[in-house]
């Protein structure tokens, strides 16, 4: 039914020219109470409008297979465009997505079942799937240098209380490691030796395309594997919480741990200088491939303290070089001008003194858990090169000074 029917009601006795005239004075801004007085209309000036009959359109219900029509509009609405388009048959109305007429809460009903159906098929496809690859846990015995030292990053900030599940590494103010690329690099190190593995908890965030999982590292939830034989699982998160230090067959690996996070904190470094120098085109590509192997080259010379002083010396010549000619240098050429830097210092034996960390680039836990409580140097992994030597060496003070005790 019309939903103006009565309104209409009251204009009956007008003439099509009559009601024409009416539409023109109406949107001309006369006066209503002088339009109703001079149409001979019983109606409130606010309902004046809806006297005036609906107009036919072109558009064709699609449930009904009728003409929908154009209702009248108030000259408020008539500003804005503000048109409806109906059926006069089942009420239906053109173009929005809140229609609540039969045809289209019929269609809304199938859709919302169509798609529970999706979800429960997509859910149960991915929990069948984790369940086929789900890898053998892991023993305390087995695991490497790496292992603990990652697995202790995770575990002291992302663990959950009741020791079952891992959150998602995002949700952590302080960071887990310098670079996203190297938070990334950690858990799927994890996940591929089986130490972690994706959670079914959330499990909705993923997809599965040709039997391959898709998912977000840095938001996903994971499950610790990692088992013994003698201890709980208490306790061997609490071992791991409180790795050993290096000893002397891991040294290699330990110098190799050395020089990813000297690494990882320079990019990280870098990108912050160039933010902080506006140069923020230029801060969000520089943690690449090339801009890695660049720096990890010159951290066989320098200590982590040295390159910062280094790249800051780089990214401040490059804000004063866009200032003066009103142009950002490429990241190839920033790279550039850090390896002509660091050749000339090599050739010239220059003596770097360093800079410390700033507010704004603090120790991350991975970092912090290396070099405090695995290789034992403290400080000293920040302003001393990486060495085998130095690690060797410190091996046996460490040792001497346990036997004194």
């Amino acid at each position: 039914m019309y939903k103006y029917e009565r309104y209409l009601h009251k204009s009956q006795h007008l003439s099509k020219e009559e009601f024409e005239q009416l539409a023109q004075l109406y949107y001309s801004n006369v006066k209503h109470s002088i339009l109703i007085e001079k149409f001979d209309i019983d109606v409130s000036s606010g309902n004046l409008y809806k006297c005036f009959p609906p107009q036919k359109s072109d558009t064709e219900c699609p449930y009904c297979k009728v003409n929908l029509v154009n209702l009248p509009i108030s000259k408020a609405q008539s500003r804005s465009d503000h048109r409806k388009t109906v059926c006069l048959s089942c009420d239906h109305e053109y173009e929005n997505n809140k229609c609540s007429c039969g045809g289209c809460t019929e269609r809304k009903n199938e859709e919302a079942h169509k798609k529970k159906i999706a979800e429960q098929h997509k859910s149960e496809s991915i929990l069948d799937f984790l369940k086929k690859t789900r890898k053998t846990p892991v023993h305390l015995k087995d695991l490497t240098l790496r292992d603990r030292l990652y697995l202790a990053a995770l575990l002291k900030t992302h663990l959950s209380g009741d020791l079952k599940i891992i959150k998602p590494v995002f949700e952590y103010r302080q960071a887990l490691a310098p670079t996203r690329e190297y938070t990334i690099e950690m858990l799927k190190y994890l996940s591929h030796h089986g130490a972690i593995q994706l959670s079914e908890r959330a499990h909705m965030q993923y997809s599965l395309e040709d039997n391959k999982l898709r998912y977000d590292p840095l938001h996903s939830y994971y499950d610790f594997n990692v088992i013994s034989n003698e201890s709980s699982k208490m306790a061997i998160i609490k071992s791991l919480l409180h790795p050993t230090p290096l000893e002397v067959h891991e040294v290699e690996d330990g110098y190799k741990l050395w020089l990813e996070i000297a690494l990882h904190e320079s990019m990280q470094y870098l990108k912050l200088l160039l933010e902080q120098c506006g140069l923020i085109r230029l801060a969000l590509g520089i943690i690449n491939e090339k801009t890695s192997i660049e720096i990890s080259t010159y951290l066989e010379h320098f200590s982590t303290s040295q390159l910062f002083k280094i790249l800051w010396s780089i990214a401040n010549n490059a804000a004063a070089q866009k200032q003066k000619y009103n142009k950002s240098i490429s990241a190839d050429a920033l790279i550039n001008n850090i390896t002509k830097y660091c050749n000339r210092a090599i050739e010239n034996n220059w003596e770097i003194g360093g800079y410390s960390r700033t507010y704004h680039n603090k120790q991350t836990i991975v970092s912090s858990i290396l070099f405090d409580q695995i290789l034992k140097i403290g400080e000293n992994g920040f302003i001393q090169k990486a060495s085998r030597d130095y690690l060797e060496k410190n091996i046996e003070n460490v040792g001497a000074a346990c036997q004194k005790k």
